[in-house]
């Protein structure tokens, strides 16, 4: 039985493994700016690397034009750089077939040998202060990514034909990912759905977000993950993680009161680089009474910010109710711990008890006739009593 477990563990865990190790296509150059030169000529797309690896298993298939790279023939990728000034920011490592890509590194794919134009800063795109770009040996007669189409569009919508299209990856030895967008929710420089160049798709945890950065370098956005909060006795637990953070400084935590005024109560320091999964925690010691909003907002080395969705609570601080009778006292309307101390009028201390949880009573038959003090506290509130036995 034991050799069984062991042997289904393994597979059932080998798939996810798997998947989560191939290259995933991080950003789209879709409709890249012409200038002097030729659109086609300054197309490029990002991948992750994934568990890294080498150029003669990689291949890819873009949605429209005739670029396919499969190096059946070991050249498909220029072996020196045909643009020195063409890319800069950080460390840019150029390979060509029968080259490595590492682990977990940023690969701005080129689907032109023709580079002409542009200077890209792939700042943004740094991991650890270097890059690596492939420069495929193909000069295609058209743009290989489909743009916007006044007759296939009208704004941001669909008017005739599908408008998605889909850029297809692939590893020797399984690996197979699919990055897909919609040509119509393309924005050009103005903003708009339309056409004019600069046209361009990001991927965030494999959903596409469209903008308008086709002639400058992509900044690709911290991906987040999971956004939970809980209510913990007298305070507000935040969780969050991130799937991938790139030149992310900080993260500062925003609470409202009215879901859209917000205001800054709490900054934790960002790991900067990364493509694994982070989690994050804040707890929030004074929130508000009732609805309470929540949001995470983060702040790039260049000063760039981008937002977690909002999330709420309600958050209803206990009032202590305390009644009283000829024998006992009753104390109600806590859920969380509270303590409750008792005094003599002439200040001596008759009863001390800490950490007191639910609806609880107290025997005052013993207590000799007189004026008494009682202090209750929760956390939230603190209360004295003066009454009479």
């Amino acid at each position: 039985m034991k050799k069984f477990y062991v042997i289904l563990v393994f597979f059932l865990l080998f798939p996810f493994l798997g998947i989560a190790q191939c290259p995933e296509v991080r950003f789209i150059m879709v409709d890249a700016c012409t200038g002097t030169g030729n659109e086609q000529d300054n197309e490029f797309f990002v991948l992750n690397s994934g568990a890294g690896f080498n150029v003669d298993d990689l291949g890819f298939t873009t949605p429209t034009g005739t670029v396919t790279a499969s190096s059946s023939n070991n050249s498909d990728f220029n072996a020196t750089n045909p643009c020195p000034s063409c890319v800069t920011g950080c460390t840019i490592n150029f390979v060509t077939n029968g080259g490595s890509v590492p682990a977990n590194q940023h690969v701005v794919v080129f689907t032109s040998r023709n580079l002409n134009y542009m200077t890209y800063d792939l700042t943004g795109l740094c991991i650890g202060g270097e890059i690596y770009v492939l420069v495929a040996n193909a000069i295609p007669g058209s743009g290989q990514f489909a743009n916007w189409s006044g007759a296939n569009c009208s704004g941001c919508n669909p008017t005739s034909g599908d408008p998605l299209r889909t850029l297809n990856v692939t590893l020797t030895g399984g690996c197979n990912h699919d990055a897909t967008y919609s040509r119509c929710q393309l924005r050009n420089m103005a903003g708009n759905c339309g056409a004019q160049d600069g046209g361009a798709v990001t991927f965030d945890n494999g959903v596409a977000q469209y903008n308008n950065n086709g002639c400058s370098a992509p900044v690709l956005p911290v991906s987040f993950g999971d956004f939970v909060i809980t209510k913990r006795n007298d305070a507000v637990g935040l969780f969050w993680t991130t799937y991938q953070e790139v030149n992310n400084d900080f993260f500062t935590v925003e609470r409202s009161e009215n879901g859209y005024e917000f205001e800054a109560i709490g900054y934790l320091k960002g790991i900067g680089f990364s493509d694994t999964k982070q989690s994050y925690h804040f707890e929030d010691k004074l929130p508000a009474s009732g609805f309470v909003y929540y949001r995470i907002k983060q702040t790039d080395f260049d000063g760039k910010t981008g937002y977690s969705e909002v999330r709420f609570i309600n958050f209803e601080k206990e009032d202590i109710r305390v009644l009283f009778t000829s024998q006992n006292l009753k104390i109600t309307g806590s859920e969380g711990p509270f303590s409750m101390t008792l005094f003599s009028y002439s200040g001596v201390l008759l009863y001390n008890r800490q950490d007191m949880s639910g609806d609880v009573e107290y025997g005052l038959e013993n207590l000799p006739a007189g004026l008494y003090i009682l202090h209750v506290n929760n956390g939230h509130s603190s209360e004295t009593y003066k009454f009479v036995r």
